[in-house]
């Protein structure tokens, strides 16, 4: 995301930063104005978000969201320093909280639009690899391939019949009815400014829960920040939850009784099956290898070079056999 000012950078920037402290929509942050940082509400100071988003379609919902996360400090740097670079009048009915260098004919500042957040949040991806080690967010990683692939086709409403549209979780729901649309001639179609958003959506959610992660982050990650800051004060709650003792000496003696118990099984069974011979080695270890009737069947191989019969002889056995292992 680049930019010839210092003022649009920094818009752009506290903008990135509200929606990835307080889970801003785009949208909805581009709508507010200046009164509706609510700094005397609560500890930290509040945002009115008066046009957040509703559900199953019934028009915007407000809300009060408070100011975590460092939000209201980044905030407040935005509205001392770097509002004023705009040339707005603060004092305005309305002015807007993230404004746009264009004016309207009453001299009034725009808004800044969706569609630039979305290219800034787009050119990301060409900086930025994303990574998951968990297969059921892979959608979300090929669905953030396709957005990128996609990067520099203009005003392409739809994607292409033939183009593979991956699917994820954040598509269902009231998303479901916006992704697809129908077009003249019936057929279904993938709304690609929609599925960039919801892609999006789903990559925030994701990188929250560290599912997914940005490849060389963890260089500037805070390991105290993974776990719950009041973990101290809930230990005997969250040990309880964790089904596990408080003292770490009872931890162990039931750790050491269950490997002794399955430990015991294994000895006690080992010599009455028939397949494993067990040699012990000069090393100290043991061997566990086939015994020399399970290793071939000769009459296995001779059906099947006759005519491919299965081997119906007592001596062979249908399961693999690994051919040694050390213990």
């Amino acid at each position: 995301m680049t930019c010839r000012k210092f003022g649009p950078a920094a818009r752009n920037y506290a903008v990135a930063r509200l929606a990835a402290d307080l889970g801003q929509l785009i949208n909805e942050a581009r709508m507010l104005d200046l009164d509706d940082v609510r700094w005397e509400l609560g500890q930290f100071g509040k945002l009115n978000v008066r046009h957040g988003k509703g559900s199953r379609r019934r028009g915007p919902k407000p809300r009060l969201v408070p100011l975590i996360n460092i939000a209201d400090r980044n905030l407040r740097w935005f509205i001392e320093d770097v509002w004023g670079h705009f040339d707005g009048y603060h004092t305005r009915p309305g002015a807007l909280l993230f404004p746009s260098e264009r004016k309207n004919r009453d001299g009034s500042l725009k808004a800044s639009c969706t569609n630039h957040y979305r290219r800034g949040l787009i050119k990301l991806l060409d900086v930025l690899e994303f990574r998951s080690s968990n297969h059921t967010h892979r959608p979300v990683i090929e669905a953030l391939a396709l957005v990128a692939r996609y990067a520099a086709a203009g005003n392409t409403t739809d994607y292409p019949l033939g183009e593979t549209v991956p699917v994820h979780k954040a598509m269902a729901g009231d998303w479901a009815e916006v992704v697809h649309r129908t077009d003249k001639r019936g057929r279904r179609r993938v709304v690609r400014m929609v599925y960039e958003v919801v892609a999006f959506q789903a990559l925030r959610d994701q990188l929250k829960c560290k599912e997914i992660w940005v490849v060389g982050a963890v260089k500037w990650r805070n390991l105290d920040e993974d776990l719950p800051q009041d973990f101290a004060e809930r230990r005997e709650g969250n040990y309880r939850e964790l089904r596990k003792p408080l003292d770490a000496a009872d931890f162990v003696d039931e750790l050491r009784e269950q490997m002794t118990t399955e430990l015991t099984l294994l000895n006690d069974g080992m010599p009455r099956l028939s397949w494993p011979d067990v040699a012990e080695r000069k090393s100290g270890a043991i061997r566990l290898r086939p015994s020399p009737s399970r290793r071939t069947c000769a009459g296995s191989r001779a059906r099947r070079s006759a005519g491919g019969a299965s081997c119906r002889s007592s001596t062979c056995s249908k399961k693999p056999i690994a051919r040694g292992t050390e213990l």
